[in-house]
C-alpha cells in the first residue's frame, strides 16, 4: 500500500512528532508501520521516536529495516551512526557503515 500523507495517524504522529510528544507520536508511527511497513520514511521517523526516547537498539533496529528496503536511503547511514556513537556501539556499526558505502560506492 502507498503511503498517504492524509492519513489520520500520520496528521496525529506528525503533530506529536513536532511537539517532542514521543510516547504518542510513537503510538502513531507504530500504527503507520502496520499500515505501510514498507515506507522508508516512516521507519525513519520512528527510528527518530526512539532515538528521542532514549531507546537506541531499537532505533538501530528501525533504521536497519529501513535500509533493507532501501540502501540508497542515505540519511538512514547518518542516523545509524549518531544512534549507535551514543550507544556506544560505533565500532560495531563503522564496519557496517564501511561495508555498506564501499558496496555504494565502489573505489
Amino acid at each position: 500500500m502507498q503511503f498517504d500523507q492524509s492519513d489520520p495517524n500520520y496528521l496525529e504522529g506528525m503533530k506529536c512528532y513536532l511537539s517532542s510528544d514521543w510516547k504518542n507520536a510513537e503510538i502513531e508511527f507504530r500504527k503507520l508501520k502496520e499500515k505501510y511497513p514498507e515506507s522508508t520514511f516512516i521507519l525513519l521517523i520512528l527510528g527518530d521516536i526512539y532515538y528521542s526516547l532514549g531507546r537506541l537498539d531499537e532505533s538501530l533496529d528501525v533504521y536497519k529495516k529501513s535500509l533493507e528496503i532501501n540502501p540508497e536511503y542515505y540519511i538512514i547511514y547518518y542516523k545509524m551512526g549518531v544512534s549507535a556513537y551514543r550507544a556506544g556501539k560505533e565500532q560495531r556499526c563503522n564496519g557496517k557503515l564501511f561495508h555498506w558505502t564501499d558496496k555504494l560506492f565502489p573505489r
